[in-house]
């Protein structure tokens, strides 16, 4: 394997270390919470933000329901659509969470 190959895999794989820090009382919390489901604490905080991301990342019921109904979101949705067949706007770069990076029309103001 070339040495490139092996630094790019390295770095695919190898965790990233961050500080938290945390009054007494919390991190106590998530000491034992962590405990009750036998992992780490490192894996409860990670398991624990990353379902936050992604419950905020998608619609729920609630919110796909009230879609139809309403008749401006659905006329920025349509005006968005058209915008995009037609490529007016421009493309901006965004990293999605645990993705690569991905092309996002941004509709400018005219």
């Amino acid at each position: 394997m070339r040495q490139a190959d092996t630094r790019r895999l390295t770095q695919t794989i190898m965790a990233k270390t961050i500080t938290l820090r945390l009054k007494d009382d919390i991190y106590n919390i998530f000491l034992e919470m962590a405990k009750a489901e036998n992992r780490s604490l490192s894996n409860l905080i990670e398991t624990a933000a990353l379902n936050k991301i992604r419950e905020q990342q998608f619609v729920d019921n609630a919110e796909m329901a009230e879609i139809p109904s309403n008749q401006d979101l659905l006329k920025r949705i349509k005006e968005g659509s058209n915008d995009a067949r037609n490529l007016k706007g421009r493309f901006a770069k965004m990293r999605d969470v645990g993705c690569q990076t991905s092309d996002i029309r941004i509709q400018q103001s005219n």
